[in-house]
């Protein structure tokens, strides 16, 4: 009776020197026990989620599931973490995810995740992964765009978990990876780029290609590309992308076109703006036009494009 108590713990013991595996007859050959035996304690340990099973042709391979404290889990990960029962209702969620959502425990313990609107989670990408969930772990790029328009990118791990009572349920990690995929992204751009440019012909216009993808990387109002000649200190625009409202409006202000237009640069801060080494959020389009239009003039082309400031 005593040897049958303990048999749960001596099947454990077995199967952890044994990382890949063991079959029912195996573990009970090794032990002395019957399979019947085995077979009735290797499902109550799978309940109980000590164990995991795979099926490998017509046999069962029982293995030690690889737990983890969910308590330790939790605090020590910076990635956000929401636990699900198995009817989508919250049951536990880490204090790094409370902080990034700016949402309490009392907001959403024992509430589903349609319920609370939580965001990236909550979103349609996200509750389709969790919903189709079923026995392996679903990794999947979620994006989110957040107030103001700014495109977020989450990984979100959709885990199966199976809690300490044998029900079922689901574990979710997000990692932000937002910085991750802008810099995949600018080494495309910068791969594909410098490819065109070695590309090029005599024929092809480098300032409206310039124009043109660094527009693609910060869409806005305008994007201008001009050439500086410093011993007159001029500034001459070469190439003007962006709104055509704006290039309009601009045009038929000033009574020429934009490309061509020269302005001088000998004003201190109208050079500063000019030696910017980076994408920068531009001032309004009066100081952008050197002060040589008039700044009702700019503004009303502002108005007319929809924007207050230039990008």
């Amino acid at each position: 009776m005593q040897e049958e108590h303990d048999l749960p713990n001596r099947i454990l013991r077995a199967l952890r020197f044994r990382p890949k595996g063991m079959t029912i007859t195996e573990v009970a050959k090794q032990l002395g026990v019957t399979r019947n035996s085995v077979s009735k304690h290797l499902e109550i340990l799978q309940i109980a989620g000590k164990v995991d099973v795979r099926q490998i042709g017509n046999a069962k391979l029982y293995s030690l599931a690889q737990r983890v404290p969910i308590s330790a889990f939790l605090c020590f990960t910076k990635n956000l973490i929401i636990i699900l029962d198995a009817d989508q209702r919250i049951v536990q969620v880490n204090d790094q995810c409370l902080r990034h959502l700016r949402r309490s425990k009392d907001d959403l313990i024992g509430r589903t995740i349609q319920e609370v609107a939580l965001p990236v989670v909550s979103s349609p990408e996200a509750l389709a992964v969790i919903e189709g969930l079923e026995r392996e772990q679903v990794i999947a790029d979620v994006p989110y765009m957040r107030e103001g328009g700014s495109e977020f990118f989450y990984q979100m791990q959709a885990i199966p978990t199976t809690f300490e009572d044998g029900e079922k349920g689901c574990t979710i990690v997000l990692e932000d990876i937002t910085e991750r995929k802008r810099y995949v992204s600018d080494m495309e751009f910068l791969a594909r780029t410098g490819r065109d440019f070695r590309d090029m012909d005599v024929t092809d216009d480098i300032y409206q290609y310039v124009a043109q993808e660094l527009y693609t990387l910060a869409p806005g109002f305008l994007v201008w590309i001009g050439i500086i000649d410093e011993s007159d200190q001029i500034l001459t625009l070469k190439s003007v992308v962006g709104n055509p409202v704006a290039i309009a409006v601009t045009e038929q202000f000033v009574g020429m076109k934009v490309e061509g237009m020269a302005f001088p640069i000998t004003k201190a801060d109208t050079a500063e703006l000019i030696r910017h080494l980076k994408l920068v959020r531009a001032p309004p389009l009066y100081r952008l036009m050197h002060m040589e239009v008039p700044e009702e003039n700019c503004q009303q082309v502002e108005e007319a494009a929809g924007a207050s400031t230039p990008t």
